[in-house]
């Protein structure tokens, strides 16, 4: 297969849903964030069965102080297989706070975002098991 791994650090962030934010304890707290990025050629034959192997593997990293990894948003993490789930597992306190930043301002039933992807994230899977139940 032919593949192009990309690797860097970077500083603690204060936006709610950077990877860098997790984590940090206090604001001068000196925190760094490992990105990892895995490319390869359009048409790669078995390239959706290789992310979902890496992403299993990721999924399993425990961080410092126990943090789980989380995604890079401006990066392809579509084929990681249950991301919704895993996000609002590991980040939920963030993911609730930016969305409360939105509540009363947005309209949540229109496609707040202009992708498919981002409006599915954005849907806490707590409420698709409570909706379904009744």
């Amino acid at each position: 297969m032919n593949i192009c791994l990309g690797m860097r650090f970077m500083g603690a962030s204060d936006s709610l849903l950077c990877p860098a934010v997790v984590g940090k304890q206090s604001p001068n707290e000196k925190v760094k964030t490992l990105y990892i990025e895995i490319l390869t050629m359009p048409g790669t034959p078995d390239w959706k069965e290789f992310c979902e192997e890496i992403a299993m593997e990721w999924c399993k990293i425990g961080g410092k102080k126990g943090v789980k990894p989380l995604i890079h948003w401006a990066k392809e993490v579509e084929p990681v297989p249950n991301l919704r789930e895993y996000m609002w597992e590991n980040n939920r306190e963030n993911m609730e706070k930016f969305l409360g930043h939105l509540s009363g301002k947005v309209d949540m039933t229109k496609k707040l975002f202009f992708n498919d992807f981002l409006t599915h994230m954005f849907t806490d899977p707590r409420q698709l098991t409570d909706h379904s139940s009744s």
